[in-house]
């Protein structure tokens, strides 16, 4: 699954791998495909220090400017219950508060949407992912008032998956 996540990102996206299987096979199979490979610790020191290590700030000569590139760290479960909600609720609570890092959690589930009640938020609605929303005519008050804040440095969207919108999920992010 490695290979087939990593060949379809942009070449500037750093993939990195969580895991629970300390192996030097698995790792180096991992590194081989372009990915880094973070052995999962409860608390969080490997990952929050390789995202911290891919996110350096960088300076150009030339330029003379300051660039900052967002992290995107994706938690892709493929079955229920396997805790994805639960690990993606922590980890975005660990990156914000630990690692004071401006964190988004986006929860896009088809059948349940649980990170809310790991946040602590009570009655939140998801919110409609229409084909009939037109993206470029979503202004900036719009696309604000679909993300709820938790925590300082800690944002929340839930979307509704729209099976007839699937395809369109990043435009609608």
């Amino acid at each position: 699954e490695v290979a087939e996540i990593s060949s379809r990102l942009d070449v500037s996206i750093s993939l990195i791998v969580l895991s629970n299987t300390d192996s030097i096979l698995m790792r180096d199979k991992v590194l081989s495909l372009g990915a880094n490979y973070i052995l999962w610790d409860p608390e969080l020191d490997g990952l929050l220090g390789a995202l911290k290590e891919s996110g350096k700030d960088t300076f150009s000569p030339t330029v003379k400017k300051k660039s900052r590139i967002a992290k995107r760290v994706l938690m892709l479960g493929s079955k229920g219950g396997v805790g994805v909600s639960t690990i993606s609720a922590f980890l975005s609570h660990s990156l914000s508060q630990q690692a004071s890092l401006k964190t988004l959690l986006v929860e896009h589930d088809t059948l349940a949407l649980n990170s809310d009640i790991f946040l602590g938020l009570k009655g939140l609605k998801a919110q409609q992912n229409s084909i009939d929303l037109n993206q470029s005519e979503l202004d900036a008050a719009i696309a604000g008032s679909y993300v709820h804040p938790i925590k300082d440095k800690l944002d929340f969207l839930a979307l509704e998956k729209n099976i007839a919108c699937i395809s369109d999920h990043a435009d609608s992010l």
